[in-house]
């Protein structure tokens, strides 16, 4: 199995409708290829960069498949998003989806921005990763950062005032 054959039998089968085969997939060659995954999530220079950027990506379509299909806690998820950028930090799609993740969560609760400023910090410092490393997502990430900070900065300001 290559690295691209996996991911690529992994997306078949989510087309298909098998999430769980799709899952387990991403899963198995994970385990299988990156054998030093572990390394690079905690050495950013372990590794050729070809794997790691491999890596990465298998990394974030398993965390983006887990969380659709609710096959994992949410805590697993998160930590699947957060892996996945620590393999590649200089990845776009890493970061976005990674902000999504959190913006999801973060608009779960109630009283979304003024309960969890480190959410909102969180967000937006992923959006803007994700816009330093490339701009396929701008047209989603500008709007929602600059929406989740000027909400944030208004609900601050409305605190102060009462």
């Amino acid at each position: 199995w290559g690295s691209q054959v996996f991911m690529e039998r992994a997306k078949w089968h989510w087309v298909k409708g098998e999430q769980h085969q799709a899952v387990q997939t991403l899963r198995c060659g994970i385990d299988r290829l990156f054998i030093n995954k572990d390394k690079f999530i905690t050495d950013p220079s372990a590794g050729p960069q070809d794997e790691r950027t491999a890596c990465g990506k298998a990394t974030l379509l398993l965390a983006r498949y887990s969380e659709e299909s609710a096959t994992q806690e949410a805590t697993t998820i998160k930590q699947l998003y957060q892996d996945a950028v620590k393999i590649n930090k200089r990845s776009e799609d890493g970061h976005f989806h990674n902000a999504m993740f959190f913006d999801r969560v973060l608009s779960g609760t109630a009283n979304c921005s003024t309960s969890n400023p480190e959410y909102v910090f969180q967000i937006i410092q992923c959006f803007a990763l994700s816009m330093k490393y490339g701009c396929r997502h701008i047209y989603q990430s500008m709007p929602r950062m600059l929406g989740l900070w000027l909400d944030f900065g208004a609900s601050i300001s409305e605190e102060k005032e009462k």
